[in-house]
């Protein structure tokens, strides 16, 4: 009976995500965005994003730096068709690896 008298409302939020964030200046922005240099002839894109990821676990929860790098074009993420590039895919390989050699101070 109380149910009845006083439906439950749902409101729909549209999949809110804790926010997080690093410096630009952070050594972990500043070390891949050496690594992309040396491995592209362009310049990286730096920017923040508005939809969800993992990556707010790490920061707010854990305290733990991080970043998001990847292949491909975030739009296509989870799409019907989506993909990433032999190139795109190859060339962030590479990235990764010149990332890592450098902050582990072997580069």
């Amino acid at each position: 009976p109380w149910l009845r008298n006083h439906p439950p409302r749902i409101e729909w939020l549209n999949g809110q995500f804790a926010p997080a964030g690093v410096a630009i200046e952070s050594p972990l922005v500043q070390t891949l965005r050496r690594a992309w240099l040396r491995v592209n002839s362009t310049a990286p894109r730096i920017e923040a994003v508005t939809y969800g990821a993992d990556m707010r676990h790490f920061l707010v929860t854990g305290e733990i730096p991080c970043i998001m790098f990847g292949a491909g074009d975030v739009r296509l993420a989870h799409a019907p068709n989506e993909s990433v590039s032999l190139e795109d895919l190859m060339s962030a390989i590479a990235v990764t690896a010149v990332f890592i050699a450098e902050w582990c101070g072997l580069a």
